[in-house]
């Protein structure tokens, strides 16, 4: 007795059809896997360059430049294996860090290094292609990017020539707010919606003060602004320059290390006498330590540079800075 057995089976083309589809989804699989392994190595290189950024702030506490010329630290050696960064939003965010950039960017197994100038008070971030050249990377570029930095630091108000405007009586508030600094005013006032945060106590200096605990910290982003005062610890700060705080930064920023840093200024409680600067002998210069303040009239300018100083805050505006009590 013969028993029949089926023959049948795959075709050719019904398994041409299934390679054929393996090998699609194989060719659309890969390259979405080689990008997100592109973003981590990416992450992991921005990880260790902020890593380099805390250890080079935390030295130049201590006074003086840190790692020219990556003499400190050694380079951070890049694990990313394409040019310039994938992510728009991780550059933004780590670049936005430093008051100065130098090279053409990261560079596929090159190098970054971080750089603290203390003669312009400025972060430098370098890159160079794992040779030990980084093109514009030297220290002098690091002082012409901090340099450009402090700039807009300079004070719009030099010559507060109405000093009868605050003795009004306090019945009459409307009178100095809108007369005196009108066009200060309205910008700050922006800036201050902008934030979202209003403040929470009195500058020493008349006006608001920001507790940087209570005001700051809580926001998803901050603006530090020139001019504004901040409280911290019980120590008074007062913004030198316009700067952006995202969420990692507002939690890792601690105004005592960036109190000499070009955008935040510490007040060292010293008031020195306008009348030093007003002397007949304009030759002998004066010491003036960064954070003293001097009263002009009514209204309080600190020092935001380094060294002597001969003139005072009405013809040196460049390193000083008036101090903001408007509310």
């Amino acid at each position: 007795m013969h028993i029949k057995r089926s023959k049948k089976g795959f075709t050719l083309a019904e398994l041409l059809i299934v390679v054929a589809i393996i090998g699609v989804l194989v060719a659309i699989s890969i390259p979405i896997f080689s990008g997100q392994l592109e973003k981590a190595r990416e992450a992991t290189d921005a990880a260790n360059i902020r890593s380099q950024y805390a250890e080079v702030l935390t030295d130049a506490m201590m006074g003086g430049s840190v790692n020219k010329n990556h003499a400190d630290y050694a380079p951070v050696q890049l694990r990313q294996q394409k040019d310039e960064w994938q992510s728009g939003g991780l550059k933004a965010s780590l670049e936005g860090v430093f008051g100065k950039v130098a090279g053409t960017g990261p560079k596929a197994a090159g190098q970054a290094w971080v750089e603290f100038d203390a003669a312009r008070n400025v972060a430098v971030l370098h890159y160079d292609d794992g040779s030990g050249s980084s093109g514009s990377g030297s220290a002098g570029s690091g002082a012409e990017g901090g340099e450009g930095t402090v700039a807009p630091a300079s004070t719009k108000p030099i010559e507060p020539t109405s000093p009868t405007e605050p003795e009004t009586t306090p019945t009459k508030p409307t009178e100095p707010e809108t007369q005196a600094p009108t066009q200060p005013e309205t910008e700050e006032t922006k800036e201050e919606n902008t934030s979202g945060v209003t403040p929470s106590g009195t500058s020493p200096f008349g006006g608001p003060a920001y507790d940087w605990n209570q005001d700051i910290k809580k926001q998803s982003q901050y603006t530090i602004e020139p001019h504004k005062v901040y409280i911290w610890n019980g120590n008074i700060y007062i913004g030198n320059r316009s700067e952006h705080m995202d969420q990692w930064r507002l939690d890792n920023f601690n105004p005592d290390n960036c109190a000499d840093y070009y955008y935040i200024t510490k007040y060292t409680g010293k008031t020195i006498d306008i009348s030093v600067f007003t002397s007949a002998n304009q030759d002998i210069k004066t010491p003036v330590t960064r954070g003293d303040v001097c009263q002009v009239g009514n209204d309080y300018y600190i020092f935001k540079d380094g060294g002597n100083a001969s003139n005072g805050p009405l013809k040196e505006s460049n390193r000083w800075m008036k101090i903001d009590k408007e509310i």
